[in-house]
């Protein structure tokens, strides 16, 4: 079991963050599915992120956030030689990127502490 004794407050912030970071987007992904007035697939999906100029703005701004996160997270990961980092690529993609990051930044804080000891 983790012991969460050692855990530090950063690490606690990273976790609400991240739990947080799946249930917002994944609600509202919900409603979109039932409440769309067209099919709810990938593409409509997308379309919809892009609709104003202020939608296009906040999209715009995370996929290329989401970009220079993604390519740090890989190079900083196969630094501290964190595994399984292909999965936070795709539950980026499947969930959302408010969720892998914090997530990875977590679990980056607690290989950072595992390799303290």
């Amino acid at each position: 079991m983790l012991n969460t004794e050692k855990w530090s407050t950063l690490m606690w912030v990273y976790l609400i963050l991240a739990v947080l970071g799946f249930l917002l987007p994944t609600y509202y992904n919900i409603q979109f599915a039932l409440t769309s007035e067209v099919p709810a697939t990938l593409g409509n999906w997308w379309k919809a992120c892009f609709v104003s100029p202020v939608t296009s703005s906040v999209s715009y701004d995370l996929l290329i956030a989401t970009a220079a996160f993604l390519i740090w997270m890989m190079v900083e990961g196969t630094r501290l030689k964190m595994e399984n980092l292909w999965l936070y690529v795709i539950a980026t993609f499947v969930f959302a990127f408010s969720f892998t990051g914090p997530l990875f930044l977590f679990f980056r804080e607690m290989t950072l502490l595992q390799k303290k000891r």
